[in-house]
Order: structure tokens, then C-alpha cells, then sequence
């Protein structure tokens, strides 16, 4: 979490552009974006409680964390989104380095499994 709940401002859009090119050291590969959204939608019920805000998370991820959510958490949490309000915007980073969309093939290093790229 980069900062708590407020409007962002240009300290905030500072510290993405850090995070961004920062490497950041886990016990774990990766990171759960379902546990990351639920954590998320938590925070904001709390703060916003009953009162009529205009919802948004932005959460960021280069896609490679590993989840040991089951599809009926993923389907709870897709109803939890849905019922609190809160638009979800998924920003990815440090994806993929390159993409040439006539040949759906992938350049440079990248975090992508073989079956995400396929997929791409």
C-alpha cells in the first residue's frame, strides 16, 4: 500500500513512478492480486462506511503473482466488487518489454508464463 486513503496528488504520482522502477524484496514470488483487492475493498469500507464517495482502486502488478485463491473466493470477491461500488482499475507494469501483435509473440525478458503468453 503506497499511501492511505485520500485523493491522489503529485507526491502520490512520485512515489508510483519510484515503486515502479524500485525492486521490491518478498518472502514470496509475486503477490496475491485477490488477497491485494480484498485487503483493498476492507480499507475502503472502513473508511468510507455508508457515506457517498466515488470508489476507485488502482492496483498495479506486473501479473506474476501466484494465488491460492479457489474459483468460489474469486466469485465471492467479483460480488464483494460488485456490491460495495468500487470501480477496480488494473494497471500493469514491467509486463512485457515488447509485443509484436501480427506474429502474438512476446520480446525481451519478461514475467509472463508460456501459458499467459499464448493466451496473450
Amino acid at each position: 500500500m503506497l499511501q492511505d486513503i485520500s485523493k491522489p496528488d503529485l507526491d502520490f504520482v512520485r512515489q508510483v513512478q519510484n515503486f515502479m522502477v524500485s525492486e521490491v524484496k518478498n518472502s514470496k514470488p509475486g503477490g496475491d492480486i485477490f488477497s491485494a483487492i480484498n485487503f483493498s475493498l476492507e480499507k475502503i469500507s472502513q473508511f468510507a462506511g455508508t457515506k457517498k464517495y466515488i470508489k476507485r482502486l488502482f492496483i498495479f502488478t506486473n501479473g506474476s503473482g501466484k494465488t491460492e485463491y479457489e474459483q468460489y473466493r474469486v466469485d465471492t470477491l467479483r460480488r464483494n466488487i460488485l456490491s460495495s461500488g468500487v470501480r477496480v482499475n488494473i494497471i500493469t507494469i514491467d509486463f512485457m518489454e515488447g509485443y509484436d501483435p501480427e506474429t502474438n509473440t512476446i520480446h525481451g525478458s519478461s514475467s509472463v508464463s508460456s501459458n499467459q503468453e499464448k493466451n496473450a
